[in-house]
């Protein structure tokens, strides 16, 4: 991970004139901005001022370099040539507090965040820092040094709003809502339901949305179509979502960008997943756009997608008419989903239900005929033997349940016969 002084833009052109992949965040209020890129010794060597965090390596180490002011420091294993030995994790600790902190953010807040002045050996927040590095560099961990250093945002926040889009049958939509909710649904038509968690979105807490999304790209077919879509502002970001893993297919107005144009691949998974475009050139031009007032909007509409997915994409106050599905157990999920596939199924043609009830019938009957035959002629018919206590208790048991079942099979057969003929009038 690369911290480096400079803004959005240009840290992003500079990784496309390298023609490395390199994912770049936004620019925070002090101009630095982070980025994991594939070459990020040729891009650091682009800029002035940056700070490396290799907590991602087999050997984890923290580089600091500002040109401007001639400063540098290296602390873990520099293992690699293009780098100077290492130096004391203070010396570091000092060049991170005098670049990155700003007041309050740690200890004694003496760093301006604008160059490496500040950060004196007996400052407090150095002392905080350096405990901070050994983990970054022990165990790959810079959660400790993002709570003692104002660093610049190093992963995407919790969007403001989320939902979930999913084509699949009812009954799997509703299981997985019931083990990720409480969850508004709405049928948005055409096979599609929306989803999203009752509540508001917490930014400080873990994305519930997301949550719901693996819930139900586990619940439904292995080939349906689950799509994530988050929203903060202007900004419209969407993932594809399978067992396999997320797959971003499309973001518009986002603040961390892709330096490469991987819109083919992405146009690829979502024609796999959704079927062909309308319009394949015009999909492709729309996913390679950077910004687009209503993205998501066009993006439903070219791939078949029910529109009032980008509507609740803009207005999630649309989902309080939605219905509420509580949060259950995985267990009572199945079993409420069955019960109520059962009860709401497609009903059979009436044909086909009188010819299941004659078949069952002839069956039933066949099997009470010769229960009642074997029970009169004490076994005489098929069998020269007489009954034992055993085949006694077994006729008396079986035979109930036979003409049970003949009788039952003889009602759905009147009922068919009967809807026959109220269609054959009508």
């Amino acid at each position: 991970m690369l911290l480096i002084r400079a803004d959005h833009d240009a840290v992003l052109a500079a990784a496309r004139s390298l023609a490395c992949d390199a994912v770049v965040g936004p620019t925070d209020a002090r101009g630095w901005t982070t980025v994991y890129a594939d070459a990020e010794h040729e891009l650091a060597a682009r800029f002035e001022t940056w700070v490396s965090l290799d907590d991602e390596t087999s050997e984890p180490s923290v580089r600091v370099h500002d040109r401007e002011d001639d400063a540098q420091g290296t602390w873990g294993d520099a293992g690699h040539e293009t780098w100077a030995a290492t130096q004391g994790r203070h010396r570091v600790a000092q060049l991170l507090v005098a670049l990155l902190a700003t007041a309050g953010a740690v200890g004694t807040g003496q760093g301006t965040g604008k160059g490496t002045a500040g950060g004196t050996a007996d400052d407090p927040a150095v002392d905080l820092v350096a405990e901070a590095l050994v983990d970054v560099v022990e165990h790959g961990d810079v959660g400790g040094l993002a709570a003692v250093l104002a660093l610049p945002e190093i992963e995407p926040a919790a969007p403001a709003h989320a939902l979930v889009a999913v084509r699949s049958r009812e009954q799997y939509v509703r299981v997985a809502a019931m083990i990720a909710g409480p969850a508004r649904m709405v049928d948005a038509g055409r096979g599609w339901w929306v989803l999203a968690p009752d509540g508001p979105n917490e930014p400080e807490h873990e994305d519930r949305a997301w949550e719901l999304a693996w819930s139900v790209a586990a619940a439904v077919g292995r080939h349906d179509a689950v799509l994530y879509v988050c929203s903060s502002g202007r900004e419209r970001v969407a993932h594809l979502m399978s067992r396999g893993g997320p797959r971003e297919v499309a973001a518009w107005d986002a603040s961390w960008e892709r330096s490469v144009d991987d819109s083919a691949e992405r146009y690829a998974a979502l024609v796999a997943r959704l079927g062909e475009a309308e319009h394949p050139s015009h999909t492709r031009a729309l996913l390679r756009r950077r910004s687009a007032a209503d993205g998501l909007g066009e993006l439903c509409a070219l791939l078949g997608v029910p529109r009032l997915v980008a509507e609740l994409a803009d207005e999630p106050a649309g989902f309080g008419a939605g219905e509420l599905v509580e949060r259950s157990g995985a267990r009572r999920a199945w079993w409420t989903a069955v019960r109520t596939a059962s009860a709401a199924g497609p009903e059979r043609p009436a044909w086909l239900r009188l010819l299941v009830a004659c078949l069952g019938m002839v069956v039933e009957g066949a099997v009470a005929a010769f229960l009642v035959a074997m029970a009169v002629t004490d076994g005489a018919f098929a069998d020269a033997s007489p009954l034992s206590r055993s085949d006694v208790w077994f006729i008396g048991v079986a035979g109930p349940v036979a003409l049970a079942a003949l009788a039952w099979c003889t009602v759905l057969a009147v009922r068919a016969v009967r809807d026959l003929r109220r269609t054959s009038s009508s």
